[in-house]
């Protein structure tokens, strides 16, 4: 588990619920992600375990690493680099990085960016754009 107190106090944190799953929450500013930055390298020891397993199995495919961000409290545009960072350490080793649960805004700061099909976050109509509330 690794956490990271922000300015406002609120917590930032990933920790691994299972081999491969992973669960993040907290405030994920500037200050939260910074802290965070360094976990990808946990992140890509799951992929070899994953892969382990995936080759136990006769398996051949990437080996999967999910995180659910359904504990995510603000998201900002830290968070998007965050994930992409991630996104890119999980791939150069092997495996396929998958988000789950992910929070509106940062599905909508996905968008605006133009970096939501590399995150895998499907896009947001208008209809249901509110106000940003996680920028």
């Amino acid at each position: 588990m690794s956490d990271a107190r922000t300015e406002s106090g609120a917590e930032a944190r990933i920790v691994e619920t299972a081999p491969g799953r992973w669960r993040l929450s907290g405030n994920l500013g500037l200050d939260g992600v910074t802290a965070l930055a360094d976990q990808g390298r946990r992140l890509v020891a799951g992929v070899g375990q994953a892969r382990d397993q995936l080759r136990d199995q006769a398996v051949s495919d990437a080996a999967e690493i999910r995180i659910d961000l359904a504990g995510v409290s603000h998201a900002s545009s830290a968070a998007v680099a965050l994930l992409l960072h991630w996104r890119q350490q999980v791939s150069a080793a092997g495996g396929r990085l998958q988000l789950q649960q992910v929070p509106d805004a940062l599905a909508r700061i996905a968008a605006f960016s133009n970096v939501d099909g590399l995150l895998g976050v499907g896009p947001v109509s208008q209809d249901d754009a509110g106000p940003m509330d996680g920028a």
